[in-house]
């Protein structure tokens, strides 16, 4: 039987690296690798309905990924970077639209770790400063993310007709395979295109909260000031920040 939330075996070293780091990095990883698989069918879609001048959202989607893997790696989020790090099926809708906005994280700086240098030296003023600098925009971004998600199963659950069973985004991601083939069946029909591109921003959003969990600077600070008062952290110890 297979192992479920497993990545694949074809999964770039890099991301796997980072995946090793935490329980929220193996996550981010996790679900970049469903979406990545998932695009190149609503892709096809998008073609087959309106042409192939009509798969800009299937771009901009593909910026997303690419905004996400630069997060994760530090690199530039480009149809390059797609490439090198394995997902050449990005190749098929010739080009990328760029990612920004509010949920934009290749350039965030939620992704700088602190710096321990001058603490070391004794003074621990700096590194605290910088913590609460990044403090002050992590949680913020990390709350919108999780508002966003939050938004989606809300509309579901709101919008469902009196006595259905709801279901969620939520519940479609928790029962997605490790390597689709294609989009899940909704209330047992395939997913209308706008369901696609929802179903595609909801893993997005996922994606996202797990990157600026782990980049949460509460636990390196805990460590670096537990081993200043004479104590070792629990290096068995990795507790998940966020969790969906």
């Amino acid at each position: 039987m297979t192992r479920r939330h497993a990545l694949a075996s074809t999964t770039d070293k890099r991301l796997v690296s980072y995946a090793s780091g935490s329980f929220n990095a193996y996550a981010a990883v996790y679900g970049l690798q469903q979406m990545a698989l998932l695009l190149p069918a609503y892709a096809v879609d998008l073609e087959a309905l309106y042409g192939y001048a009509g798969i800009g959202d299937a771009r901009r989607l593909w910026g997303v990924v690419a905004d996400l893997v630069a997060a994760i790696a530090r690199v530039e989020p480009t149809m390059e970077t797609l490439i090198d790090f394995g997902f050449t099926q990005a190749i098929e809708v010739d080009r990328i639209i760029a990612h920004g906005g509010h949920f934009a994280l290749a350039e965030s700086p939620i992704l700088k770790r602190l710096d321990f240098r001058s603490a070391i030296l004794g003074d621990v003023g700096p590194v605290v400063m910088s913590a609460v600098e990044h403090d002050l925009v992590a949680k913020p971004l990390l709350e919108l993310f999780q508002d966003e998600i939050r938004a989606y199963d809300i509309d579901a659950a709101e919008n469902a007709p009196a006595g259905a069973d709801v279901r969620t985004f939520r519940d479609v991601v928790r029962t997605l395979a490790d390597e689709p083939a294609g989009f899940p069946m909704w209330d047992g029909r395939p997913m209308f295109l706008e369901e696609q591109k929802a179903l595609l921003d909801y893993l997005a959003k996922c994606v996202g909260t797990e990157i600026v969990a782990d980049a949460l600077i509460d636990e390196p600070l805990g460590e670096f000031l537990l081993r200043g008062c004479g104590r070792s952290p629990d290096p068995t110890s990795r507790v998940t920040k966020y969790s969906m």
